[in-house]
């Protein structure tokens, strides 16, 4: 009897031990996925396009004209899949660096795109609980963009600039903007394609 007591124990204090185990790995595991691999602080804030959690400082995503993209604005701690009442900003602005800068017209005056803070107003972004929606018609492009910024001049683009030109960041950011993502974007015909890389935003 005691024999089997002590065996009992033991297979006890196994289980326990690897119960332990994975409560650790577990632990682990969540801030790996929260810290980018511990490669930055801790984000309780992130952003998800696709089904792919975006957690980079800087990314960048091709998107599919005359189609309508989900980003899901989410908080780690919040409960309900809408990601809570926190709240977060929005916004588009230029991605401009050599490869990407350029000179534009409107009537007789010429611009740097460089010098544009804001593109927000050229985009159909719709603010929802807990998510985004931005709305790419198929006609979008660069002198679409301007010719909303601009209204009633006419606008004239270098034919050079084209929709596969990552020219447009979206700024995503908490409610207290603690945590910002700069989400660089092009355009095309087609499936929708998430690729995290830090070369193409230029802040």
């Amino acid at each position: 009897m005691r024999a089997k007591n002590e065996t009992i124990t033991v297979i006890s204090k196994v289980i326990a031990f690897v119960l332990i185990l994975l409560l650790i790995a577990g632990v682990v595991g969540f801030f790996v996925v929260y810290t980018n691999g511990f490669t930055s602080d801790f984000r309780s804030f992130y952003v998800e396009y696709g089904g792919e959690k975006i957690l980079r400082d800087k990314t960048s995503v091709s998107l599919q004209l005359d189609k309508q993209h989900r980003f899901d604005c989410r908080y780690v701690f919040a409960s309900g899949q809408d990601g809570g009442d926190y709240g977060y900003n929005v916004s588009v602005i230029p991605n401009a660096d050599g490869d990407t800068d350029f000179e534009f017209t409107v009537g007789k005056n010429v611009y740097s795109y460089s010098a544009l803070e804001d593109l927000t107003p050229a985009f159909d972004i719709e603010r929802n609980d807990g998510y985004f929606i931005l709305a790419l018609p198929s006609d979008f492009g660069m002198q679409s963009v301007l010719c909303a910024l601009f209204p009633g001049e006419t606008v004239s683009v270098p034919s050079e600039v084209t929709v596969e030109g990552y020219y447009y960041t979206l700024v995503v950011s908490s409610y207290n903007e603690r945590t910002v993502y700069y989400i660089s974007f092009n355009c095309f015909f087609g499936i929708a394609s998430l690729r995290m890389s830090e070369e193409r935003v230029i802040i």
